[in-house]
């Protein structure tokens, strides 16, 4: 009986001993596991001192500081100088990926005396939370802190001028980023998929902000452009999904594809005059409500408003065609009147529009493609005032629209030519207009 007690007790002990090793190693419940010892990318270095690799620069007492062979941990500090075997090196240096995958880092301060960071410096450091940059520092590289999904602070370089792609890519808990006065780049995905992100303030000095530069950025309410910018690249921000206001300034030329696509709290944009270009699906399946667009703009890409359900009316149309799949799925649209001027409908131009019951069509229009008013379930009145029978395309123009049901309206001159052309003969009644 006294061994069977004995045993118990130090059954006891050894999982009470093992429960205070594993506290004192999880110092919070998100250590990650697999992230501790021996480093798998490790990197070659000359010596180690406070916990941080540094590797000797043949070009003086310069270190640069490395991965070293085993992962960073806790709270770590880059020292402006660093003592070994009697010699003092400056430390200006931190290599390409030194830090990638430290999953238990919690925070990093660098010295004021490192002037370049290594590409993927700090990439998939999963616990990370704070990064103080160095003052001086004028680029970020591609990718620093990619999939940091829990770094929550960022102090920037007040002299920082380019943000590389993807530097912040994929840093869900950043709320907010202070963006110094000197900053003129901001690059390709530099802040895609940062979830958490509420505000963002645009120095005036910006002049150029990437592709996908805020793309994913779902908490971002509201944008108010630089004066300096000359365009919004694609899919810059798209599906922002709670952007509700932006304001673009005098200057903008173009608007890129996908720009806007997917904010579903954007309902009204007002667009600058110095806009020349639209580019393909920028402002598909938002919440725009009316499509007003400068006449200045002299090239459109297709499908501009594609999936835009809340898009009622076309208030401002100045443009001799309207582009392939432009207000495709725009499920809003009771009817649909075509602006004088028009003379190409282009492929898919209203298709799946599926609530249209009326279509009025210009004397202007001389020619519809395919499937420009595909799927109209409700379609119940064409009128068309071109006294000259529109080409069709290379396809069915009215294909799901039940035209056999519906009735055309067209100039009284003009109604024994529409009854024999296709697809206008489809329809079930063929009369003239008064």
């Amino acid at each position: 009986m006294k061994k069977c007690i004995s045993v118990l007790i130090l059954s006891v002990l050894a999982v009470f001993v093992v429960s205070l090793s594993s506290c004192s190693k999880n110092d919070d419940d998100d250590f990650v596991e697999g992230y501790s010892g021996k480093r798998e990318n490790a990197q070659p270095y000359d010596f180690r001192v406070n916990g941080v690799f540094y590797k000797i620069l043949p070009k003086g007492k310069i270190v640069v500081v490395t991965g070293g062979d085993t992962y960073y941990e806790g709270d770590v500090t880059i020292p402006a100088t660093v003592e070994y075997e009697g010699d003092t090196y400056n430390v200006e240096e931190i290599a390409d990926d030194a830090f990638h995958d430290c999953a238990n880092m919690r925070s990093l301060s660098i010295a004021n005396s490192v002037n370049k960071i290594g590409y993927q410096a700090f990439y998939y450091c999963q616990r990370f939370r704070k990064l103080v940059l160095p003052d001086d520092l004028e680029e970020l590289p591609a990718g620093m802190c990619n999939g940091c999904t829990r770094l929550t602070d960022v102090t920037l370089p007040s002299r920082l001028k380019m943000i590389s792609p993807n530097a912040f890519a994929d840093c869900a808990a950043l709320a907010s980023v202070s963006l110094p006065e000197s900053l003129e780049v901001i690059g390709d995905f530099a802040f895609n998929n940062c979830s958490g992100l509420t505000t963002v303030v645009f120095p005036q000095h910006v002049r150029e902000i990437g592709k996908g530069a805020f793309h994913g950025c779902a908490n971002l309410v509201a944008i108010s452009l630089p004066a300096n910018l000359s365009k919004v690249a694609n899919s810059c921000f798209a599906s922002c999904s709670k952007l509700s206001e932006v304001t673009l300034p005098d200057g903008i030329e173009s608007i890129g594809t996908d720009a806007f696509a997917n904010c579903e709290s954007l309902t009204s944009l007002t667009i600058p005059n110095s806009v020349t270009f639209i580019d393909s699906r920028a402002f598909a399946g938002s919440a725009i409500t009316s499509a007003c667009l400068p006449s200045n703009v002299r090239r459109l890409g297709g499908g501009i408003f594609s999936g835009c359900s809340q898009l009622t009316s076309i208030t401002s149309w100045k443009y001799w065609a309207i582009t392939d799949q432009t207000f495709r799925d725009c499920t809003a649209f009771v009817e649909i009147n075509v602006p004088e001027g028009v003379q190409v409908l282009e492929s898919q131009a209203f298709d799946g529009c599926v609530n249209v019951q009326t279509v009025r069509l210009p004397k202007t229009l001389h020619r519809v493609e395919f499937w420009a008013f595909k799927d109209f379930q409700n379609l119940k009145d064409v009128y068309c005032y071109s006294t000259e029978v529109p080409v069709m395309g290379t396809g069915p123009v009215f294909p799901g629209s039940y035209p056999e049901y519906a009735t055309l309206h067209v100039p009284a001159s003009a109604v024994e030519a529409y009854r024999e052309r296709a697809p206008w003969s489809d329809f079930g009644n063929i009369v003239a207009l008064p």
